[in-house]
């Protein structure tokens, strides 16, 4: 059961005054912000994925055995991890857009 209850004593917002706080973009806007977007995705994949596969060389250039160098790899995730908590965090905040 659900009830539908009005009120005619609340004031209704002034449109204008809504629409002129807005930001105006313009129409290319949206293609700037794919843009930046794609380019950080490929600059963290190439990051992500282009250090693990020049592991040969890291193991030779700094005499790391199997343990150490499995341990350095998987610190690049726990950094992604450990961003993401404070990222998170600050969404919740402030939301989506101003983050």
């Amino acid at each position: 059961m659900s009830a539908i209850v009005t009120r005619s004593d609340c004031q209704q917002p002034d449109v204008a005054a809504v629409t002129s706080a807005r930001r105006s973009f313009g129409p290319n806007h949206r293609w700037k912000v794919l843009g930046i977007g794609v380019a950080a995705n490929a600059g963290f994949s190439a990051t992500f994925s282009g250090i693990p596969a020049s592991a040969v060389v890291m193991r030779q250039g700094y005499h790391l055995d199997n343990a150490s160098l499995g341990l350095a790899l998987g610190l690049l995730g726990l950094g992604v991890a450990l961003s993401e908590l404070p990222w998170g965090v600050l969404t919740d905040r402030w939301g989506d857009r101003r983050v």
